[in-house]
């Protein structure tokens, strides 16, 4: 199903202003315009010098997910930002001191080529982006599922390296 982006548009927007009317009850200013917003993403400034939240949003699933990229000494508006995702969301940002690290997969197939990439946190943290392409023609007719489970063989492999023995 293909969803136009005026439709993704309105669901970051919405989202977005829910963020920013409960970040306001504790002072704490966000910042967006249109041009922040991307093809499934939406950048938001924190009180123009704390750093930037990113939203997802992945539309098949009606689900979003908040990156966090904040300068130091900002534990206060962490919290405040974490509660309201909470609230928003109904879902928990584990803090990294849990230890429990997240992974979101996704695989493309254009122009004949199958691509994938994965995210890999801890927390709200990046741990590693991985991503590339599969070029055996034999492959082509499973288009983007191969790169949606090539994604996930590469997380595992990852895991495995790093001596990761739990992911979700």
């Amino acid at each position: 199903m293909h969803y136009d982006a005026i439709y993704v548009e309105k669901k970051l927007l919405h989202v977005s202003l829910l963020l920013k009317k409960y970040l306001e009850r504790y002072y704490i200013s966000m910042f967006f315009d249109n041009t922040m917003i991307k093809k499934y993403m939406i950048k938001l400034n924190i009180n123009s010098h704390c750093g930037n939240l990113f939203i997802y949003y992945k539309p098949t699933t009606n689900t979003y997910t908040l990156v966090k990229n904040l300068k130091k000494n900002t534990e206060n508006i962490n919290y405040h930002i974490d509660k309201a995702w909470d609230s928003i969301t109904k879902a928990y940002v584990y803090p990294n001191t849990f230890g429990i690290y997240e992974s979101f997969v996704d695989g493309s197939f254009f122009n004949g080529i199958v691509g994938y990439g994965a995210m890999i946190y801890l927390g709200d943290r990046i741990k590693k982006t991985i991503y590339g392409s599969i070029l055996k023609d034999e492959i082509l007719v499973h288009r983007q599922f191969v790169g949606e489970l090539q994604a996930v063989i590469e997380t595992i492999k990852w895991c495995i390296w790093n001596k990761i023995t739990k992911i979700r």
